[in-house]
């Protein structure tokens, strides 16, 4: 699992979809941003909030719905 110069912004306020093929990092993406991975380096922001440092205040800003299957 890795990702490499990852950089996006979701819009306040509307539903944001996060698209593309088998492997191409979804789950992980979601998963260092919702604090359930931690990054081994680089920085995953949430509302301008660290998710290493501030996982509360982050995840406040966050709707996930993981399946398992």
């Amino acid at each position: 699992m890795a990702l490499n110069s990852l950089s996006f912004v979701a819009p306040c306020n509307q539903v944001t979809v996060l698209l593309g093929k088998n492997g191409a990092g979804k789950s992980t993406t979601m998963n260092l941003l919702s604090g359930m991975l931690e990054p081994t380096s680089g920085t995953c922001l949430v509302g301008e909030h660290n998710i290493a440092t501030q996982t509360t205040d982050a995840r406040k800003f966050l709707g996930l719905c993981p399946q398992f299957l």
